[in-house]
């Protein structure tokens, strides 16, 4: 076994990206990444290679000549303990069945992380930041993966606990086809939608003709509903913008709301994303002109709906509006009127508010994912 490091180097970001293509090849589940997409990633040109006090290395592990496995270290400046202290993660990490090669390859993550920038906690996995990719799937391998989700192997949480890592959150996934069931769990949403209407708020539907022209308002309300998250960090708006613009195919207006208060502040927001998982495979195999044809084929016969995303200010919040219920109920009452199927109720921290939203159905999660974290010199 040998493991290979670099922050730049074209020939082994090229092994980089197309090991998980190797990897991933049989799976007809996965959804592809995009080659270019994770090539521009591992460039110097990305965007937090730039910003000061970011560091990074990237590792391959290999047998003989074969890449048998993957992994990043990521110093992100921004990224800290209450007290201050760094926070390291590793991500991109993927590797065969194999616990030896995950060992090598955290052995080197974790060694460069506490040796170079002395960072006493490791989050993983996490590429860069909670903007990007992170956390592990834990349970629910048997079900058909939507996008955005976290997708990996199987055996790649065991491998992380045998290491020393221990789940610092876990979230889930819920799955709902009734729809008369929805049209239960909407009633008090849509009822409180109205009151607040009542009370002088204004509900704006996302004008998909100024797509790009609405997205500073997206990443504003995103950034002040999420900053007491998890792991949250800042990035700027041309960075957020560079993230969502190739997103634009699973947007449809009709279920992305800006919420506004009676003094006209923007407060909340809710949406919900058109499931691009088997336009998306198109790209398995190549990036074409007929790869991007059958995409936007694929993509007009989606049936399935994402509510990914949704949140309030803190000061909203402080007034016990009701306006996540309002804007969860609105929302799925237009997801009901355009005739989707299945809804899927996405990525929900363990320790959200808005699961109060469906009671008992909580019950019916379909998926689970954790992030996890290694202290010391486990």
């Amino acid at each position: 076994m040998a493991i290979k490091h670099f922050t730049f180097d074209e020939k082994s970001s090229r092994l980089f990206a197309g090991f998980e293509y190797e990897l991933y090849k049989s799976d007809p589940k996965w959804i592809p990444p995009g080659r270019r997409r994770i090539l521009a990633q591992l460039g110097p040109h990305y965007s937090f290679y730039r910003r000061t006090g970011n560091l990074h290395r990237h590792f391959l592990a290999f047998s003989g000549e074969s890449v048998v496995g993957r992994a990043s270290a990521f110093l992100n400046a921004d990224l800290h303990e209450d007290d201050g202290l760094p926070i390291g993660t590793i991500g991109f990490f993927e590797c065969i069945n194999d616990y030896a090669v995950a060992q090598d390859l955290f052995d080197a993550a974790a060694g460069w992380l506490r040796e170079e920038c002395r960072v006493k906690k490791i989050w993983g996995p996490m590429n860069f930041d909670v903007w990007h990719q992170y956390r592990l799937m834990t349970s629910g391998f048997e079900q058909e993966p939507f996008v955005g989700e976290p997708y990996n192997k199987h055996y790649y949480p065991e491998f992380f606990e045998r290491y020393g890592f221990v789940e610092k959150r876990k979230w889930d996934s819920v799955e709902l086809s009734d729809a008369d069931d929805l049209a239960i769990l909407m009633r008090r949403g849509v009822q409180r939608h109205q009151q607040l209407v009542e009370q002088g708020y204004r509900f704006e539907h996302l004008k998909a003709e100024r797509f790009r022209e609405e997205l500073p308002k997206l990443h504003a309300i995103l950034a002040a509903s999420f900053q007491r998250a998890l792991g949250f960090t800042k990035i700027s708006y041309e960075e957020f913008e560079h993230m969502i613009l190739p997103m634009r195919p699973a947007f449809d207006p009709r279920f992305t709301i800006f919420a506004y208060d009676a003094e006209n502040k923007l407060v909340g927001f809710a949406s919900a994303l058109i499931d691009l998982a088997p336009a998306l495979r198109a790209f398995r195999t190549n990036e074409g002109p007929v790869a991007k044809w059958r995409f936007f084929q694929r993509r007009r016969k989606s049936n399935r709906i994402v509510f990914l995303l949704g949140g309030i200010t803190l000061e909203e919040e402080m007034k016990a509006s009701g306006l996540g219920r309002a804007g969860f109920g609105y929302v799925i009452a237009k997801i009901l009127a355009a005739g989707y199927p299945s809804v899927i109720l996405a990525l929900r921290s363990e320790t959200s508010k808005a699961r109060g939203f469906i009671g008992d159905r909580n019950a019916l999660k379909t998926r689970e994912y954790g992030l996890f974290e290694l202290k010391g010199n486990s």
